[in-house]
C-alpha cells in the first residue's frame, strides 16, 4: 500500500482509538506503542480489536490479538498487519 493509503488507515485507527478509549485528544503516529496509551487495559484491548475488525472487515486470530498487546508493537506494525489481512482476506 502507498503512503496515502497508510495515512488513511492511520486516521481511521486514530478515530477508533478515540472512541474506544474515550479520549478525543489521542493523536497516534506510526511509532505509538501500547504503553503510550495509559488507558489501554485488557477490556479496552478487546473493544479495540472488535472495532478494528468491524471497521476494516478483517478477523484477528488469538495469536494476533495477543501480539498487538505486546509492548514493542507499534501503530505502524498494526497498519502493516491490517494491510496484510486486507490483501490476503
Amino acid at each position: 500500500m502507498d503512503k496515502k493509503e497508510n495515512n488513511n488507515i492511520l486516521l481511521t485507527i486514530e478515530n477508533i482509538f478515540k472512541e474506544v478509549f474515550s479520549k478525543k485528544e489521542i493523536t497516534l503516529s506510526y511509532n505509538t506503542r501500547v504503553h503510550d496509551i495509559k488507558t489501554w487495559d485488557s477490556l479496552n484491548h478487546i473493544s479495540l480489536i472488535l472495532a478494528l475488525e468491524h471497521s476494516f472487515n478483517i478477523k484477528f486470530s488469538t495469536r494476533e490479538i495477543i501480539k498487538i498487546r505486546e509492548l514493542d508493537y507499534t501503530i505502524g506494525n498494526l497498519i502493516e498487519h491490517i494491510n496484510g489481512k486486507s490483501r490476503n482476506g
